[in-house]
């Protein structure tokens, strides 16, 4: 006769046993052989008792005496979570290494939610990759209580999702710090670029450089003169340029010179050709004349007009003018250009790897 719920054990009907009275085994023998099998069932002698023998949560801390359920008294996986009560388990009833990682399933130590990387291209058994995922709300249970529609409300009725952390870096919630102010937890950012500052510069182009200067006459004939004219680039501020040249010889002529008759006071007597007072230098032989001068000092960026005529000639011929101007002394400034930099993204260096979360 099995124990009742309390626990009690009552002998099968009809048995002959008496108190205070001598037992025959002639005639209690069916009594004895009932006692023993129910004495057998009720103690817990190594690999007894299995988890077909213990009723779901009849095995509460109150049943047990402290460390008397050692390692082996119990079968490989018999103590599974539907087995114990909540809270059932403490340290002071484990003994010191009782607990290996063979007695664990797997995850089994990972609370519900947390977020790893693998070094594995997959989900390993009990977790989910965080892939935004809409997933069931009754499979994934747990989960749900956990985090419920931080990451997406799914259909709104029997989903929710994972987060997704696919191509992601993930950041610390700010949680009142303020480094990160006003963010709400499981929310996505943008990428950013703090403002910032480059610096620039020219190559060397500052005070005290030269412009190169050049022209030249067209052919012409005898007894002519020549204008000369060019304008320099715009330049900076507080600055003069030189101008100086040399014409180009010419060929073998003379001049005329004109003398008075009264005694070399210079007064012209007759200026006809036919004059006895006009008279013809000496050939001077193939010469060439030289061209200088300086502008004055000027301010703002600017452009010069620098003009001449050479004195009357004769024989067809033309000048060459050319020159360098002076280097000026103010500073002056070049527009600078900075080209982007390439990439469609700001990052660090990194690494790739498989976010998931515990189901």
């Amino acid at each position: 006769m099995p124990r009742d719920a309390a626990g009690v054990y009552t002998p099968p009907a009809g048995n002959p046993v008496v108190l205070d009275t001598t037992i025959s085994s002639s005639w209690a023998n069916t009594t004895l052989s009932d006692i023993a099998t129910a004495l057998t069932n009720s103690l817990s002698i190594d690999g007894s008792v299995t988890t077909a023998k213990l009723a779901d949560s009849a095995a509460t801390t109150a049943k047990f005496t402290d460390a008397n359920v050692t390692t082996a008294k119990l079968v490989d996986g018999a103590a599974t979570a539907v087995k114990l009560a909540s809270n059932a388990v403490t340290t002071d009833k484990i003994l010191n290494d009782a607990v290996t990682a063979e007695k664990l399933a797997p995850g089994a130590d990972t609370p519900t939610a947390a977020v790893m990387a693998f070094g594995i291209s997959t989900a390993p058994t009990g977790w989910l990759e965080c892939d935004g995922a809409a997933v069931s709300r009754t499979t994934y249970a747990d989960l749900f209580t956990e985090i419920g529609t931080t990451f997406g409300i799914g259909d709104g009725v029997t989903t929710f999702n994972v987060p997704d952390i696919r191509g992601e870096f993930i950041r610390g919630w700010d949680d009142g710090k303020g480094t990160d102010a006003g963010r709400v937890f499981g929310s996505t950012q943008a990428e950013l670029t703090a403002s910032h500052t480059h610096t620039a510069s020219s190559g060397t182009n500052s005070a005290g450089h030269t412009h190169s200067v050049s022209i030249t006459s067209a052919g012409d004939s005898v007894g002519h003169t020549h204008g000369i004219s060019i304008t320099t680039g715009t330049n900076s501020v507080g600055h003069t340029h030189s101008l100086s040249g040399t014409t180009s010889t010419s060929a073998n002529h003379t001049h005329t010179l004109n003398h008075g008759t009264d005694g070399g006071t210079g007064v012209i007597a007759d200026a006809s050709s036919n004059s006895p007072n006009n008279k013809t230098s000496s050939s001077a032989g193939e010469h060439t004349h030289t061209i200088s001068g300086t502008t004055g000092a000027v301010s703002v960026s600017h452009s010069h007009l620098v003009s001449g005529t050479s004195g009357t000639n004769s024989v067809a011929h033309t000048h060459t003018a050319s020159g360098t101007s002076a280097g000026h002394s103010a500073d002056h400034t070049h527009t600078i250009t900075v080209d982007a930099t390439s990439g469609s993204e700001t990052r660090p260096r990194n690494v790739a790897l498989l976010y998931c979360i515990k189901t």
